[in-house]
């Protein structure tokens, strides 16, 4: 039966869990252990990914619940989050997974199995924010000025824009200092000034706090500024799986001309072959930027594909992305 994965730790990790009782926000958690690693799972509700897509509410609903399942694993340890919705289709795929992707998968909770997330969300008052600004000298200017109703309102409103983009760029390098990264996410309410992630190091809280009190201290009025979190690096360092089909693999060894025994060195040959064929220097073929990408990715797929072989398996190849959420692929 598939399940979910939740997501990358330790057997330590995985072994309080199952001490614990063995749920993660109130939904049975397994998990299989390989060397130093375990994969988090659950059971899936049995609807897929693309179909929760397309119903609003479904999705809010999974999200809302692989949210909590994050949340509750992380408080145990380290975890490297899974993109949600990444289906593992067997014990014995979660186990070969560990196996032929150990090294990413290692070296990626190491860097951010520890590392928490926040959503920040800043709002203001813009007529407690114009009030505040009325004595000042452009604001006093355009006040004075002979214009007309129209002509005067677009001048404030470019004021006040302006006092606007300045506090949001003021407002993201403050939360900058704090954070190992930050990313900005769409503003999606009239008002809402700043909706960001900030990825923080251990025991990095307080400073965040600092800042957001810092920051509240410049708006004027009913300003409204919300801390959600802490998840786990879920938005800067999420576990996607890649199961190339061969139809796939066929298509991309036909681009570079390669046979299936082609090594890693083969590979690239044939890259470089077809890259300097296509160079604007050469009088053999017009440049063609498509054919030279193509190739490129061509050649990153399948010598992925030959390291992941090199665990002993021939067929089922599974490989990993640790994607930021502003690079997710579309399933």
């Amino acid at each position: 039966m598939s399940m979910t994965l939740v997501g990358i730790t330790t057997p330590d990790v995985a072994g309080a869990i199952a001490a614990a009782g063995g749920r993660l926000a109130d939904i049975e958690a397994r998990s299989v252990a390989v060397g130093d690693l375990a994969a988090l799972l659950v059971r899936t509700n049995g609807l897929s990914w693309p179909l929760l897509r397309r119903s609003r509410a479904a999705l809010r609903s999974s999200m809302l619940t692989a949210q909590r399942i994050l949340e509750a694993a992380a408080m145990h340890g380290p975890l490297l989050p899974a993109r949600p919705g990444t289906v593992i289709r067997s014990r014995a795929e979660a186990s070969r997974l560990l196996q032929s992707q150990h090294r990413p998968l290692a070296e990626a909770l190491r860097l951010h199995g520890r590392s928490r997330q926040f959503q920040v969300t800043i709002s203001w008052d813009p007529a407690a924010a114009l009030a505040a600004r009325r004595h000042h000298q452009v604001l006093v200017a355009v006040t004075r000025a002979e214009a007309g109703a129209d002509s005067l309102a677009t001048r404030i409103h470019d004021f006040m824009s302006a006092e606007q983009a300045a506090f949001e760029a003021g407002a993201m390098r403050a939360l900058a200092t704090v954070a190992q990264d930050v990313m900005a996410l769409p503003v999606d309410q009239p008002d809402m000034l700043i909706n960001a992630v900030v990825l923080l190091a251990p025991g990095a809280e307080p400073a965040l706090e600092h800042a957001l009190e810092e920051l509240d201290r410049q708006l004027p009025g009913d300003n409204r500024i919300r801390l959600i979190g802490p998840l786990p690096a879920i938005s800067f360092a999420a576990v996607a799986i890649d199961r190339p089909s061969r139809a796939r693999t066929v298509a991309a060894r036909r681009l570079l001309g390669v046979g299936e025994a082609a090594e890693p060195s083969d590979l690239r040959r044939a890259y470089l072959g077809i890259a300097r064929a296509h160079h604007p220097d050469s009088r053999a073929s017009p440049t063609d930027a498509s054919v030279v990408g193509a190739a490129a990715e061509a050649c990153r797929l399948l010598t992925r594909v030959v390291e992941a072989r090199a665990s002993g398996r021939t067929d089922d190849v599974l490989l990993v992305d640790i994607l930021r959420q502003d690079q997710q692929r579309s399933i």
